[in-house]
């Protein structure tokens, strides 16, 4: 769901989390990284969902990961924003039941056509 994604660029916020600083053991957070996955092939649809009003983690860093995740070949990505969603609009639905709801129809949506 919302980024970020590119975790080593927090400055020591994910230290503790990550258990070791990104310096000292680059491999391991790397394995953390979705980018670090970008180029694998996968047959199944990538969507990001991401609120527009997230103050959490900007919208920028979902849009420059979609633009990382269409640079592969024959990859179907797409960025789903919410209009005025906030940072736990999808993760927590009974906050914003419309905006999950609408999220859910686009993407059900979006299959059905896929199939037909």
């Amino acid at each position: 769901m919302a980024g970020p994604y590119k975790i080593q660029n927090l400055f020591g916020l994910l230290d503790n989390w990550m258990g070791v600083p990104f310096a000292e053991d680059p491999e391991l957070w790397a394995q953390a990284v979705p980018e670090t996955y970008v180029d694998r092939q996968i047959s199944m649809p990538v969507r990001l969902i991401h609120g527009d009003a997230d103050i959490v983690a900007n919208i920028s860093f979902s849009r420059l990961f979609l633009g990382e995740l269409s640079d592969v070949e024959g990859r179907d990505a797409q960025l789903i924003e919410i209009p005025d969603g906030a940072h736990s609009s999808m993760l927590v639905p009974l906050m914003d039941a419309d905006v999950t709801a609408a999220v859910i129809d686009e993407l059900v949506a979006g299959i059905l056509s896929e199939g037909s």
